[in-house]
């Protein structure tokens, strides 16, 4: 059986642009790594929220049996997904991760692991090979530790690799496309 990945994007439905109810940037990053994906001939399945998150919060544990929620539970147990991606975005300001590295610029791209229950999850060892790789394409990329994210608990569960990534809204289109193709060659090369 092929190897799959799954895209999550729970935060992508969008009532209003002035409003921070969504994640403004998490469907367009998705939409790259998902296109990229495929035309390496990864099967690959992505799941964009129905509701806005002022309804239902769906990496949250009480949305753990909403039909979309269900729909993504049952692919992790009925196919060979290698990779579950959980996409976010955050504002442009150092209200959401602070700065990079002790400079005045903000991450490109955070990773957030929440592996806090159980140090044994491989999610730990890859986060920071992803960072590192990131780091040496010149993206400037936090990587930070804790949370709670009931999807990528879900996918541990099913013993698939989860990694949570939030992009800077700020991004251009150009940078989203090269940041996105350096994630992609990263989970191509080193997640067999």
């Amino acid at each position: 059986m092929s190897k799959q990945v799954s895209i999550t994007v729970p935060h992508s439905y969008c009532i209003s642009t002035k409003v921070h109810t969504c994640d403004f940037t998490a469907l367009l990053a998705a939409s790259h790594i998902f296109n990229i994906f495929r035309l390496s001939d990864i099967l690959t399945k992505i799941y964009i929220a129905d509701k806005n998150r002022t309804i239902t919060d769906y990496n949250r544990i009480e949305s753990r049996y909403t039909q979309w929620r269900q729909v993504i539970t049952q692919d992790l147990k009925n196919y060979n997904i290698k990779l579950a991606l959980d996409i976010h975005s955050f504002p442009d300001d150092t209200s959401s991760f602070g700065y990079f590295n002790n400079t005045k610029e903000l991450p490109e791209l955070v990773i957030l692991d929440s592996y806090h229950e159980n140090k044994k999850y491989l999610d730990e060892i890859t986060s920071i090979n992803l960072n590192n790789f990131l780091l040496q394409k010149n993206i400037r990329s936090k990587l930070l530790f804790g949370g709670d994210n009931d999807i990528m608990i879900s996918a541990r569960k099913n013993k698939t690799r989860c990694i949570l990534l939030e992009f800077n809204e700020s991004l251009d289109n150009s940078r989203l496309v090269y940041i996105t193709h350096m994630l992609v060659k990263y989970f191509l090369d080193y997640l067999d």
